[in-house]
């Protein structure tokens, strides 16, 4: 339970994302406390640096990477400046993350909505309240269409809660220390994840004989097919399956998460040609990123009638190759990073070169020895992957602390004033600042890792 100090009194607000905020809190509209500006480039596109709306806000984009979409003219892109509010007012549902705050010169597709606050203390406080809107896509009930589009101006024309300018300055500065320490959190805890996973790798390696046949993946294959992704339910009469997508992939155990199910209209043809059976493995075609190339490999372990999405191949193995020993072998050309030296990097997304990659020589002995080892390995693994699930479920929880906890100090739920206070002036020191120098947040991180935060 979080033991932060209350307000005295609170009063309703009347907007329905925010009903109640401490008494003397102002609900001004948005249209007060910012204004809204086009500013199209032009032909001087050349002169801005790239900018994007992501998951971490408003970052620069490097072009040479490939990714995202690329359009023909840059032309019709909009200036940013340092400071600016960014805002995806269009497929709100769909966007993982709709606003951010410009931390640089640049420019942005134009659209995207540009609004520029009054102070830069208040667009801070403006930015972390409406990521706390978007975490939970607060704002419903000014989408209009099927686009769940939110029209600049009834954004602009509806409330938001201000609290006065020295509490803005608490709740940001709060805030700025919270999320560094929660980041770093995590951080260390996917550093752990990543040393599992190389322990992975070094057990697989422990158990492979030099004598062993090195033979070509495809030799180990009866079939190599590529999935569907189908039809949309409402749009179709053809039959409705399960469709394992790279989003399912449970990489830590090696097999597929059944819930939640993705549900696609598949043609009985297409059924018949793709459809999944157990032991069946699944060779991520396309997707991956810098730090997780393309390529993962998990096994599909149920009876259920699916199919895979098309940015997957259904593997089948061959009768003398054992399905868990084949998915350890090809995990391993995966963990190991010899992957890479198959992907083809596409605009905005990894694919793997699938002719070449079946050429990469694994190790393959005897059906009785892939059974052996496969015991062996898995006895192993099973202790590796508790620890590492339990870590992937702590790394959720501090995940979801953190969007509580936006959302409590930016509505007034919860007063910071006397923590922030006792807090370094920059987010730069208070990143680094010891657990003891801040005892209620670390407290509180404690009890959401254990478990203990409800």
């Amino acid at each position: 339970m979080f033991r932060f100090a209350q307000y005295s009194s609170q009063r309703d607000t009347g907007i329905p994302w925010c009903p109640k905020v401490p008494s003397h809190w102002d609900t001004p509209r948005n249209k007060t406390v910012m204004v809204w500006r086009a500013e199209p480039v032009g032909a001087f596109s050349g002169e801005y640096q790239l900018l994007s709306l992501t998951k971490l806000g408003v970052v620069t984009r490097d072009l040479s990477t490939g990714k995202g979409k690329i359009p023909a003219s840059f032309e019709n892109y909009q200036r940013i400046r340092s400071g600016d509010m960014v805002m995806c007012l269009f497929d709100v549902d769909e966007t993982p993350r709709t606003v951010g705050r410009a931390r640089q010169d640049g420019m942005i597709t134009g659209a995207y909505e540009r609004f520029v606050a009054t102070g830069d203390t208040l667009a801070e406080y403006l930015n972390w309240f409406y990521i706390a809107m978007d975490n939970t896509k607060a704002l419903r009930p000014l989408y209009r269409g099927l686009r769940k589009t939110i029209p600049v101006e009834e954004f602009l024309a509806s409330h938001v809660p201000t609290p006065p300018l020295n509490e803005q300055a608490a709740i940001v500065k709060y805030l700025a220390h919270a999320n560094a320490r929660i980041n770093k959190a995590i951080a260390a805890k996917r550093r752990l994840i990543a040393f599992l996973e190389e322990q992975k790798v070094a057990v697989v390696n422990s158990v492979i004989r030099a004598d062993w046949p090195r033979i070509p993946i495809k030799r180990a294959l009866r079939s190599v097919t590529a999935g569907s992704w189908g039809a949309a339910v409402e749009e179709s009469n053809d039959p409705v399956k399960w469709c394992v997508r790279v989003a399912d992939f449970d990489y830590s155990s090696g097999g597929v998460a059944d819930s939640p199910k993705t549900y696609r209209a598949i043609s009985d043809r297409e059924f018949s040609r793709r459809s999944l059976r157990r032991g069946d493995l699944l060779l991520e075609g396309s997707g991956g990123g810098e730090k997780t190339p393309v390529g993962r490999v998990v096994l599909f372990d149920y009876d259920d009638d699916a199919v895979c999405s098309n940015f997957l191949q259904r593997l089948r193995s061959s009768d003398d190759v054992e399905s868990e020993f084949l998915m350890l072998m090809l995990r391993r050309v995966h963990m190991s990073g010899e992957v890479r030296r198959y992907i083809k990097q596409t605009t905005g997304i990894q694919n793997l070169d699938l002719h070449a990659y079946l050429t990469h020589r694994i190790p393959m002995p005897s059906v009785l020895e892939q059974r052996r080892v496969v015991s062996d390995i898995q006895s192993e693994f099973r202790e590796v992957d508790t620890v590492v699930s339990r870590i992937h479920h702590e790394i959720g929880l501090l995940q979801e602390f953190r969007v509580r906890l936006v959302a409590d100090v930016v509505t007034g739920q919860v007063d910071v004033r006397a923590v922030a206070a006792t807090l370094p002036d920059f987010a730069e020191a208070a990143a680094d600042v010891a657990e003891e120098d801040d005892p209620m947040l670390g407290e509180e991180l404690a009890e959401v890792v254990a478990g203990d935060d409800e």
